[in-house]
């Protein structure tokens, strides 16, 4: 390379190495061509030539231009491009603090202004932070003083922020509206509560005075209740003894049902038997109900065949149409029982069927088509019949015997009941009902209960009016089962019953003590005769003639220690009989005494 050329590459690279600049014109191998150092009194021969140490050579070389930070005697960054048509390359050497300086002055400079402008904009905002806090700390206090109740403290401070052109102003101007509607609804509030406490003085002056007239009308259709069920329950029959035998459970809901019933022998072969039930509750279906049992109890139905259950039927839905009845109506079950045939004809007016059960336990539903009592102008009746079975029982009942609901069961139906009548085998018909408030767990029913059996009895032979008892003394319970006999087929009463066994135990006891006879030995035989309100009672036997009738009288004044033995007994029987009489005739004591009984 000439010397000219030399000196130009020197100009081009002078740089100020007092900012500790470095450029290097190298060749593509990395030869050395010019640096800073070389002086013109240095000789290129000198330099030139050689090999470029610096960091990161390999990486100069590989590419055409490029940027490196390295750390070679300080940080310092390499920036190097290449010449086109000499393939050299020229390489910059630059300290890095150098090439950052402009951009850390610029920041410094940032940071600067930065912070005074932040420190102007804290001011701005502290100032206008005053402005706006003061006043609404003020309606704050405002607003303390309202929640306390005082609506005229502060209302200056109010007053004045309202004049504000700023949304403050116009809050505090709704504020003012706000707390004069509140204080004018407060008024008003007083005002009304004032009012109220005298209504609520006056309404409770009148609530008490209902409730006392509600108390009394409560007690007084309690009264009236209790006495209606008296009267439905005093038109009920009395129970029957004898061929029909009859007994019946009738227990009232808590309303007061419609449920009523009778039975009466028309003449001395047939017997009405027939029960009802009235729609709804209270003292109206009570009385319905026991207007109508009184009606065909004193047979009062005009036109009526009183044998013919479907007349009695058909005349009752004429008499008693729901229309003039208070839309009540009801159902009926009607039948007469004819005894020396032993059938039972009935008619059905949408009641549930009765039920016959025979001395096998088998039921027979005794139903028959017919309508409601009461409900259709105009009401066929259907008359069935069915053959009675000595010994055989029939149920009458309403709805409310089997409508039971049960807690842990599906209510109670029809055929249940059915079950619940066979199984109990003629049993007494308190353990029915007694079932039937376990079954559904309380006494009280909310429907009325009423329950009819009737036992059609086997025909009996007459009773004896004799008895002949052997000479031993545990012959008495035989002559006791002998007067109960008697005293029950006659209807005697049990206080007649035990003055007559009193009469027999001294005389008979008499007669098998001492009367003479072996042991086992016919003694004597007792005979009964019923004639109206007097029972005349012979007393025979075999023993040693004796008249009892003359031992002396017993003096009841003395003192039983002064007293003779013996005569009391008969001293008893004289007093318990209205005439005593004996005779001894055909080798025997015949004593005869007569007893007046009391009412059967």
């Amino acid at each position: 390379m000439g010397k000219k050329t030399t000196q130009l590459f020197r100009r081009l690279l002078n740089i100020q190495w007092e900012l500790h600049e470095s450029a290097y014109l190298i060749t593509s191998n990395g030869s050395l061509i010019a640096r800073p150092e070389i002086t013109s009194d240095q000789p290129a021969d000198s330099i030139v030539g050689k090999s470029l140490a610096l960091p990161g050579m390999k990486k100069i070389l590989a590419k055409s231009s490029g940027s490196l930070r390295v750390q070679d005697r300080g940080d310092k960054m390499l920036y190097w491009a290449e010449v086109q048509r000499t393939g050299w390359k020229l390489i910059l050497e630059a300290p890095y603090g150098l090439i950052v300086a402009p951009a850390r002055a610029l920041a410094i400079e940032s940071i600067a202004i930065g912070g005074i402008g932040l420190i102007l904009l804290l001011g701005v905002c502290f100032a206008v932070a005053r402005r706006v806090s003061s006043p609404i700390r003020e309606l704050q206090s405002v607003a303390s003083s309202f929640e306390k109740g005082s609506y005229e403290e502060n209302s200056g401070v109010l007053a004045r922020i309202a004049r504000r052109p700023d949304e403050l102003g116009h809050f505090a101007t709704s504020f003012s509206t706000m707390v004069r509607e509140l204080r004018l609804r407060e008024e008003s509030l007083s005002l009304w509560n004032a009012n109220l406490e005298v209504s609520i003085e006056e309404r409770t002056a009148d609530l008490e005075r209902a409730m006392q007239a509600v108390t009394k009308s409560n007690s007084a259709m309690a009264a009236e209740l209790s006495e209606a069920a008296a009267y439905a329950r005093a038109v009920l029959p009395g129970k029957l003894t004898g061929k029909v035998a009859t007994d019946w459970v009738f227990e009232t809901s808590s309303q007061l049902g419609g449920d009523s019933f009778g039975y009466h022998w028309i003449d001395d072969d047939h017997l009405a038997l027939y029960l009802l039930d009235v729609c709804g509750h209270g003292v109206g279906a009570a009385l319905l109900s026991v207007s109508v049992v009184n009606l065909l109890r004193t047979a009062s139905l005009t036109d009526t065949d009183f044998l013919n259950p479907s007349s009695v039927l058909s005349s009752l839905n004429e008499t008693f149409p729901m229309e003039r009845h208070n839309d009540m109506y009801f159902t009926a079950w009607y039948g007469v029982y004819t005894h020396s045939e032993r059938t039972i004809r009935f008619a059905c007016g949408g009641h549930p069927p009765a039920i016959l059960i025979n001395t096998m336990g088998e039921p027979l539903q005794l139903g028959a088509k017919g309508p409601i009592v009461g409900a259709f102008p105009q009401a066929d009746y259907e008359t069935a019949s069915a053959p009675v079975p000595e010994g055989s029982r029939l149920y009458l009942f309403s709805d409310g015997v089997y409508e039971i609901d049960r807690p842990d069961l599906p209510m109670m139906g029809y055929d249940d009941f059915v079950r619940l009548l066979c199984d109990a085998g003629g049993g007494a018909i308190a353990a029915i009902v007694a079932e039937i408030k376990r079954q559904q767990e309380s006494d009280s029913f909310v429907d009325d209960f009423s329950l009819v059996e009737f036992n059609f009895q086997a025909v009996a032979s007459p009773p004896r009016n004799s008895l002949t008892l052997r000479n031993n003394m545990e012959e008495w319970d035989t002559l006791l089962s002998f007067t109960q006999e008697f005293a029950r087929h006659h209807g005697i009463s049990q206080e007649d019953l035990v003055t007559i066994d009193v009469i027999l135990e001294e005389i008979v006891t008499n007669i098998l003590k001492y009367g003479g006879m072996p042991a086992e030995a016919e003694a004597c035989t007792i005979r009964l005769i019923l004639k109206a309100d007097l029972l005349e009672i012979i007393i025979s036997d075999k023993g040693d003639p004796f008249n009892p009738l003359l031992l002396p009288e017993v003096d009841t004044d003395k003192a039983i220690e002064d007293r003779p033995i013996g005569g009391l007994g008969v001293h008893f029987v004289k007093k318990l009989t209205i005439s005593q009489d004996y005779e001894y005739r055909h080798g025997q004591n015949v004593l005869t005494i007569v007893k007046k009984l009391g009412k059967r």
